[in-house]
């Protein structure tokens, strides 16, 4: 299904600069039908009907008009303003009219959220173009965010990535940017409440960073996160699958081992655990493997035949092992003493060694 839109205004050079745009990047997810006078409009409203109705500002006058006469029908509303603040004096929500047309495009999903018993799915069904990575450890500190993030920018270069932190106390600012206004806290409130809009907020929510990376910024109200459970997880990830918008996603998931972290890890299709070698590492994975393995014989799923071992900090002079307890060794990341957090992170991401995780 795709979402119809209508548009009114006697800006044709806007509204057509608007709609080929749409047209171009997001083709298979709208329909538009354009107005330059408002009786048109509601002549198009005697036999058809639309999921969203942009009007021009200086048309406030008409749909206040529109309102009384119940011409405005099941539809969400909004005016195109130079300069929006809050509602318009016709009760209508305010879009502003210059913002790049992916703030637009998460404009309308948002408002298209509102809308009474809404619902967005691609019309293509699920299939394997999205590929799952979870990204996890045996112990803390052993550089999982850092692995992840740079693995992420690594294949951002020639795929469309995701990367989702989902550790309760998540930071992603240093290495993506801020973000949009919205983030995270708006998906989990989708998927807690409104399942039926969780995958319009997981487009409207979503930024780009500069490194070609995609991301939520990250959950402000912390014990969402913490009280997400397995099937939470689950619904989380099968909506990401059914936009079919991404190639790889990545999921940082630390080293908990709660319900949502299991789930992830039986959902993905590749597990990464990072580990440092030598010191207590090896003991600690051992105890983890045994743990997952508990949790797979007690839930009937498969977990750790999809588990690799990707080593970080270690010498240049290190030899890596083969196998750690049966789980094969993908490769490694030497200690890199000098930068930035950011800086270190771009120079793993341009190791062409990450290349063994996929």
């Amino acid at each position: 299904m795709r979402i119809r839109v209508a548009i009114c205004t006697q800006d044709v050079r806007y509204s057509e600069k608007l709609v080929k745009y749409f047209q171009k990047y997001y083709y298979d997810k709208f329909v538009w039908n354009v107005f330059t006078e408002f009786s048109y409009l509601v002549r198009f409203f005697q036999e058809n009907d639309a999921d969203i109705v942009l009007i021009d500002e200086k048309m406030q006058g008409e749909a206040e008009a529109a309102a009384a006469e119940n011409v405005r029908k099941d539809c969400v509303w909004a005016c195109l303003a130079d300069d929006p603040d809050g509602e318009g004096p016709a009760g209508l929500a305010q879009l502003r009219r210059y913002s790049r047309g992916d703030r637009i495009y998460r404009d309308l999903l948002e408002l298209y959220s509102h809308k009474m018993n809404a619902h967005f799915q691609s019309e293509t069904m699920l299939d394997d173009k999205t590929s799952i990575y979870v990204f996890a450890s045996a112990s803390g500190g052993a550089g999982v965010s850092t692995l992840a993030c740079a693995a992420a920018q690594h294949f951002a270069k020639y795929e469309k990535v995701l990367y989702i932190d989902m550790e309760n106390i998540g930071v992603t600012g240093p290495v993506f940017g801020e973000g949009s206004e919205t983030g995270f806290d708006d998906v989990l409130f989708a998927l807690k409440s409104r399942r039926s809009v969780l995958e319009l907020k997981l487009s409207s929510a979503v930024s780009r960073g500069e490194n070609g990376v995609y991301f939520f910024k990250v959950c402000e109200n912390v014990p969402d996160i913490m009280e997400l459970t397995g099937e939470d997880l689950k619904e989380l990830l099968s909506a990401i699958r059914r936009m079919r918008e991404y190639d790889k996603v990545i999921l940082d998931v630390g080293n908990g081992l709660g319900d949502k972290e299991i789930a992830a890890m039986a959902y993905a299709g590749r597990t990464v655990i990072v580990m440092e070698n030598g010191g207590i590492a090896p003991d600690k994975f051992a105890r983890y493997l045994k743990t997952i393995r508990m949790f797979e014989e007690g839930r009937k799923t498969d977990i750790c035949s999809k588990f690799v071992v990707f080593y970080n900090r270690i010498l240049q002079q290190a030899r890596l092992p083969e196998q750690v307890d049966g789980v094969k060794v993908m490769g490694g990341i030497p200690r890199l003493e000098n930068g930035s957090y950011r800086e270190v992170i771009d120079r793993i991401a341009g190791m062409e060694v990450l290349q063994n995780i996929r």
